[in-house]
């Protein structure tokens, strides 16, 4: 499993929205980790919606930093 505080790092560093597929390539772990990463956030500041992903360009889960405005 991936930290929570990896995650959030990269993705407060690379804005936008990110698929688990991408953001493994990306962290160089494996996706069922980011997977199971993702299923267990309850944290208010990342978000997990049907979205396009800033890498692939595919339209599919990502996962996002949450605006705070």
């Amino acid at each position: 499993m991936v930290p929570y505080a990896v995650i959030r790092k990269f993705l407060a560093k690379h804005r936008g929205y990110y698929c688990e597929a991408c953001l493994a390539r990306q962290l160089r772990v494996a996706v069922e980790d980011v997977r199971r990463t993702a299923d267990e956030l309850e944290r208010p500041d990342i978000i997990t919606t049907y979205r396009m992903c800033q890498e692939c360009l595919s339209e599919r889960r990502v996962l996002g930093l949450r605006n705070r405005s």
